[in-house]
């Protein structure tokens, strides 16, 4: 049910940002880190920076490194 929500909101968010309903959607099964459609969403409808872009992708995955294998034994 918690996806449900997540997935509606991130609807709401990209309509209320102008983002066509085609983006969001294929978006949704390209992108595997949930944080980065919304961080996506907001560097598309601002104008294009590519150095930002991949800041701000590195900082947005960046939680992943370190929750990844290393409570694994």
């Amino acid at each position: 049910m918690r996806v449900f929500f997540i997935g509606l909101s991130y609807g709401l968010f990209t309509v209320s940002r102008g983002v066509s309903l085609v983006y969001p959607v294929m978006m949704c099964l390209l992108i595997f880190a949930e944080s980065m459609e919304f961080i996506t969403v907001t560097i598309l409808s601002s104008s294009f920076n590519p150095l930002g872009a991949l800041i701000m992708t590195l900082m947005g995955n960046g939680r992943h490194l370190l929750g990844g294998d290393c409570n694994a034994r």
